[in-house]
């Protein structure tokens, strides 16, 4: 039998069997361990589908949250270069409020 990819999910070994006169593959993990024990593919699929890699994908992601951060602030009115943002915020809380938003988003990607 040919060399099988690794789990999509969770990066573990997959298995293979027989199901219905084809071969198929699937997590080789304990159900409880990987979501993609409920995942099975015939085993041509399973090897030839396009691999995602993960610094890749962190690097999306990092982005992402970063630009969510950016506009959290921005929408806080937190003071430019210039030192000036609007005062009607500032007493309401806003901002405050807003930096904290920027912070939790900015927690999700290790940035503190």
């Amino acid at each position: 039998m040919s060399d099988l990819k690794p789990c999509p999910f969770c990066g573990g070994a997959a298995r293979a069997f027989h199901y219905n006169g084809t071969t198929q593959a699937t997590c080789a993990k304990e159900h409880v361990e990987c979501a993609g024990t409920d995942v099975c593919a015939p085993l041509d699929m399973w090897n030839t589908r396009t691999d995602i890699h993960k610094a890749e994908v962190q690097a999306a992601r990092d982005q992402a949250l970063e630009e969510a951060a950016q506009v959290a602030e921005a929408e806080g009115g937190i003071p430019d270069d210039s030192g000036s943002a609007p005062s009607d915020f500032a007493a309401s809380g806003y901002n405050e409020a807003c930096v904290d938003i920027a912070s939790a988003i900015r927690a999700l990607k290790g940035d503190r």
